[in-house]
């Protein structure tokens, strides 16, 4: 394609055809700058497609480190509401002045 393009230049530029060399070279110019702007197209597409990966592999950790913080968080509850049932049940036991339920304390 380059020997192509070239042989056709030298032949425009031998025939001393100003007018039909300005044409060709802006038709070059145009075609450096459609290659140009296509690759700047798919450059962005690029970049746009890894920073989508990036947000959803943080949005990926993200899901997992909530997911461990709720079930920490729900056995942390869960100790809680033991602990208090038993100190509940301390009080009742304290309050109730029954010698044989202080074994049981």
């Amino acid at each position: 394609m380059g020997k192509l393009l070239r042989r056709k230049r030298y032949d425009i530029m031998e025939k001393n055809n100003a007018g039909t060399y300005f044409k060709y070279a802006f038709g070059e110019i145009i075609l450096v700058v459609l290659g140009i702007l296509i690759a700047l197209q798919v450059s962005n597409w690029n970049q746009l497609r890894l920073e989508q990966n990036t947000i959803n592999s943080y949005y990926g950790k993200l899901a997992t480190t909530l997911e461990k913080d709720i079930k920490a968080l729900r056995e942390t509850t869960d100790r809680f509401s033991l602990t208090g049932n038993n100190l509940i049940r301390c009080l009742e036991i304290l309050n109730a002045e029954n010698e044989g339920d202080i074994e049981e304390l």
